[in-house]
């Protein structure tokens, strides 16, 4: 698992789990998402290697989990479609 720490422009810092799974064991979302041990989101790569979200029970605000999303990108850029982190 690696950490992801998402810090808003109103002061709120959001600390993140990712957890990868490949594709061939997890059949819908690749990449799942905790916080404080809860699984909160689950995201997935598109045709194109882009993550979007697949499922959300933390009800996480739409806008904090696409920074995620692009954070994961930046960090993973050639990854992301491989399903596997660096």
């Amino acid at each position: 698992m690696e950490t992801y720490t998402i810090a808003l422009g109103d002061g709120g810092v959001h600390s993140f789990e990712v957890a990868i799974y490949p594709h061939h064991q997890q059949p819908s979302c690749r990449y799942n998402v905790f916080q404080e041990t809860k699984l909160i989101a689950s995201l997935s790569p598109d045709s194109q290697g882009f993550l979007y979200i697949c499922q959300n029970p933390g009800g996480i605000s739409e806008d904090l989990l696409d920074l995620l999303c692009e954070a994961i990108e930046l960090r993973h850029p050639h990854n992301i479609a491989d399903g596997m982190f660096e």
